[in-house]
């Protein structure tokens, strides 16, 4: 007599328009309304399946008729107890996903619309599956990130958030799954690393945005104008120099408010132009630019050079580029003393060698073809290079003089040329100091 209600249940999903859809009126979980009667039908067949193969070693069409006509009486039965049947079946499972349910899927494989049914009465019954989706479940409800996912909020590679783990700067929080480990991150954590790493400026940014050389933008943190970023995130990942963004941003905005328009008719040069006339050590960018932050000298800026800062572009004037040159303003000519190895430069740019030796490009090539420069343009040679040598160019610059007369330095007074288009710094600045005592006016 128990058997005989659900069997009729049965009976009637086939015999009455099996293509129709459940109406309300059906003894039925309420998800299931509107669903195809024979689509509901071959999901209770499954049911029954795995209850059969659950008490015996056959499966559901090799029993007896009156044994799969109670089976299908359970399918019935069971499906009515949801959402408790199914909690009844996981209770053993300790997280994994028990066997009936993967068994139902892959019995219900060829039956994609019957397997949607099953799949949105687990959905409501368990917004979460089991496993690797229970976990993560866990894990976003204790508020932590994968190691995956505190990489693309830092912005970095898994690699770099393990050494970050390793190092002590970030602490996992873990769990543990029923065969592998995982390493939970506390998200709060993470975000205070993301914002950290973002505010970092590298020294090629700054050198870009401040249109400014490396080594210039290194004076500028061996001065205190500017200072290293020291950030625990930084500093282990990063070992070149690194910098503040918001700090590098007050910097320029306090420059730009020192910078004025040159007055009409006024002769003025750029810095970039000016250094080309100081030889023998390194541009002194700081020593311009703390001068101009301090209100003792004026930068100028073209009327049309809105926008972007280009500190190399920045003018003084003709009067006071010609004092740097001559000598008489050695305030303007100090380059710090970097405070650590870590601000000294080891290697210089191809164009940097080409500011440092007042040169050309092919200057530079010949040095290195000749043996005279190392390929990586090391910093300690080239600044003894400066020091013991003076190129064509700068002379020509430096002093105004043509290159006929330039090249009579040897006729005329015994002065040769040193190294292809170098000469020898000291014979050649002793001698035009005898011969300009008070300083060559410079041309624009």
């Amino acid at each position: 007599m128990e058997a005989r209600e659900p069997l009729k249940f049965l009976a009637d999903l086939m015999n009455v328009d099996p293509q129709g859809e459940i109406g309300e009126d059906v003894e039925i979980p309420a998800l299931l309304i509107g669903a195809r009667r024979s689509d509901v039908f071959k999901l209770l067949v499954s049911f029954a399946s795995f209850i059969a193969s659950a008490r015996s070693a056959w499966n559901l069409s090799e029993h007896p008729p009156s044994a799969r006509a109670d089976f299908l009486a359970d399918a019935v039965n069971f499906l009515r107890d949801y959402p408790y049947c199914f909690d009844h079946l996981a209770e053993p499972s300790r997280g994994k996903e028990f066997a009936f349910i993967s068994r139902l899927r892959q019995r219900l494989q060829s039956s994609p619309d019957v397997l949607r049914l099953l799949e949105k009465l687990l959905s409501d019954w368990e917004p979460c599956r089991h496993g690797i989706q229970r976990i993560k479940r866990d894990r976003e409800a204790a508020d932590c990130l994968t190691v995956r996912e505190a990489a693309e909020e830092m912005r970095v590679d898994n690699a770099t958030v393990r050494k970050l783990v390793e190092s002590g700067l970030l602490s996992p929080v873990s769990s543990r799954g029923e065969e592998r480990h995982y390493d939970w991150l506390a998200k709060s954590d993470v975000l205070f690393a993301a914002r950290s790493l973002a505010q970092r400026m590298s020294l090629r940014e700054f050198s870009l945005a401040c249109q400014l050389p490396a080594s210039g933008v290194l004076q500028l943190c061996s001065a205190g104008l500017v200072s290293e970023n020291q950030c625990q995130f930084v500093r282990l990942l990063h070992p070149l120099p690194q910098f503040d963004r918001s700090e590098v941003e007050a910097f320029v905005e306090r420059l730009r408010a020192r910078i004025d328009f040159a007055p009409f008719g006024m002769g003025t040069l750029s810095l970039q132009d000016l250094f080309h006339g100081i030889g023998g050590q390194r541009k002194p960018w700081s020593a311009f630019i703390r001068s101009a932050l301090g209100r003792e000298l004026k930068l100028y800026a073209d009327e049309g050079a809105a926008g972007q800062l280009s500190i190399k572009d920045l003018r003084v004037s003709e009067a006071l580029g010609r004092e740097v040159i001559c000598g008489r303003r050695p305030d303007l000519l100090v380059v710090p003393v970097a405070p650590s190895e870590h601000l000294t430069p080891r290697n210089f740019s191809r164009g940097e060698v080409e500011q440092h030796l007042n040169c050309f490009p092919r200057d530079v090539g010949w040095l290195v073809s000749n043996g005279r420069l190392h390929p990586d343009y090391l910093a300690d040679q080239v600044d003894v290079l400066g020091r013991e040598l003076i190129s064509s160019r700068e002379i020509a610059w430096r002093w105004r003089v043509s290159p006929a007369m330039r090249d009579r330095l040897g006729v005329d007074h015994g002065i040769q040329r040193s190294y292809g288009p170098f000469w020898r710094r000291q014979e050649v600045e002793s001698h035009f100091a005898r011969m300009f005592p008070t300083g060559q006016p410079l041309a624009n």
